[in-house]
């Protein structure tokens, strides 16, 4: 009965040392991954973020910026064919672009 488990022993000495493998490859992962995050998340303190008012039902009320005016985006007025392209896999090193049309109907 001892040389039947030995087999066994084995499998199990092979799948702890692949299990241990695993669980520190993906803490190193999740560490490096917290630094990246941390380094993303510093925030900008030299643009100045305006104070959020609401109205008495809760909305928010939005003032446009003194040289702001009703015909900033006039000059998108009107029907736009465009060609578009992107990335066919992202976030895998992919350099392979797909290319489409669209169309684009913009009103003031």
């Amino acid at each position: 009965m001892a040389l039947s488990m030995w087999p066994l022993a084995g499998s199990l000495r092979f799948m702890e040392k692949h299990i241990v493998r695993s669980w520190s490859v993906g803490l190193l992962l999740l560490a490096g991954l917290a630094h990246a995050q941390d380094s993303a998340l510093i925030p900008d303190t030299s643009l100045p973020i305006p104070a959020l008012h609401f109205d008495s039902a809760g909305e928010i009320v939005m003032q446009a910026s003194a040289t702001s005016s009703r015909h900033d985006f006039d000059y998108l007025v009107g029907d736009w064919q465009l060609r578009n392209r992107k990335l066919k896999s992202r976030l895998t090193h992919s350099n392979e672009w797909m290319a489409f049309e669209s169309r684009v109907e913009m009103h003031q």
